[in-house]
């Protein structure tokens, strides 16, 4: 009776064994697919992050050339003060044409740096807003990328399980 239940215990056994294999198989694909989701979305998380830092830049970059502007508009204050003194003291009048050219041409350039100044602090802030939605997107495409690659992975893992039985 013994020997007979022997061959009998050792094909349960095996069937057991056979299919707990498939089970932990099947869930360690699932633990894989869920893994491989989370990391993407891990990755938009980061990209979003850093695009909000990016954005901010700019809001910074924006500030700061309109304060040098303004700056730079002081300063061209005083130096019109200035040299329309040293024109007077060297003997020229306030609508003398060659004094009244040159106060023109000095509040010119002055007034082109300044712009410059205005337009370079722009271009760095709009570059930035750029790179922003660039990584925002790249974060997107690596959440779908993750998600797609999680889905792939538990199919695999279903599908194997299911050829089996």
């Amino acid at each position: 009776m013994v020997a007979a239940a022997i061959p009998v215990l050792q094909s349960v056994g095996s069937f057991a064994l056979s299919n707990f294999m498939s089970i932990a198989t099947l869930a360690m694909g699932a633990f894989s697919a869920v893994s491989t989701h989370n990391a993407g979305v891990a990755q938009q998380e980061q990209a979003f992050q850093s695009a909000a830092m990016m954005d901010q830049e700019a809001k910074q970059e924006r500030a700061v050339s309109h304060y040098e502007m303004a700056r730079q508009r002081q300063e061209q204050k005083a130096r019109a003060s200035e040299n329309t003194l040293a024109l007077a003291s060297g003997g020229f009048s306030g609508d003398d044409p060659s004094s009244v050219h040159l106060l023109s041409e000095v509040a010119g350039q002055e007034t082109l740096e300044q712009l410059m100044t205005k337009a370079q602090g722009e271009q760095r802030a709009r570059n930035l807003e750029r790179e922003a939605i660039s990584t925002r997107a790249g974060g997107k495409i690596a959440r779908k990328a993750a998600t797609l690659s999680a889905f792939t992975q538990a199919v695999s893992a279903g599908s194997s399980w299911y050829d089996r039985y």
